[in-house]
This record gives structure tokens, sequence and C-alpha cells, in this order.
């Protein structure tokens, strides 16, 4: 019974160990788009626009990511709840009001929303880290 415990253990660690390393992936994906959302925002236009939306598109493929090595885990632990997808979501609008209306006002709110979601995810990834530390695997 006690093996079948730390089996858990070492599989739950490793799986957070992913998912917190793809929630720093998203993380570094946003500060990217951030950068270029500023660009975009002083009169980038479409290319900017396209560079910016690659790498929301990206940051959404890691936390999708991290969501699936969560999965299992999410019925058990009600602790790995703060790293829902709902939660950590940009919008379907914020991308397609991008593209569409192209404006410093359009840009200026997915801006906002980029900021959002890092903070978001800068969250979690200090929450999974506390985990980590809480069950005794320090080098996170």
């Amino acid at each position: 019974m006690r093996a079948l415990c730390i089996r858990n253990r070492k599989e739950f660690v490793i799986a957070m160990r992913k998912a917190l390393n793809n929630l720093r992936a998203a993380k570094a994906d946003l500060d990217c788009a951030r950068g270029w959302g500023i660009i975009d925002i002083c009169g980038g236009g479409l290319f900017v626009t396209m560079l910016k939306q690659t790498k929301m598109e990206e940051a959404t493929e890691h936390l999708k990511t991290s969501m699936r090595y969560l999965q299992s885990y999410r019925r058990d632990n009600d602790s790995t709840d703060y790293v829902h997808q709902d939660y950590l979501r940009l919008g379907e609008f914020a991308t397609s009001a991008d593209y569409l209306l192209d404006n410093p006002i359009t840009d200026i709110y997915v801006q906002k929303r980029i900021n959002s979601l890092r903070r978001r995810i800068e969250e979690a990834i200090v929450s999974m880290e506390f985990l980590l530390e809480e069950a005794g695997y320090t080098e996170v």
C-alpha cells in the first residue's frame, strides 16, 4: 500500500513539473506577444499583429499541454484547480477583433488581456512551485 502511495506521489510530481515547465513556456510566449503588442499599439500593422497572434497561439498550446498533464490529478487533488483552462484563456473575441479591427483601441484591449493572462499564469506558477515545495521537491 505504501509503495502505491509513493508511486502516485512521484507521478504527481512528474506531472506537476511538466505542467510547470509548460506554464513557464506559455509565460515566455506571452512576454514576447506583449512586446509585439506594444509595437502593434504604436502602429505595427497586420504583420506585427500576425507575429503577436502567433506567440499567443503558442502560449495557448503550452497551456493546453499543461492542462493535460494535470487532468488526471484535478479530480483527485483540488489543489490543482487554480490551473483551470477556462481561467487561463485569452478569448476568441480578442483574437478575432485584433485581426478584423486592427486599430489602437483593439490593440490596447488585446494588450490588457495578454497582461491579465500573464498575471494569472504567474500566480499559477507560484502556486505550483509552492505545492512542489510542500511535497518536499524543492528543485523546481
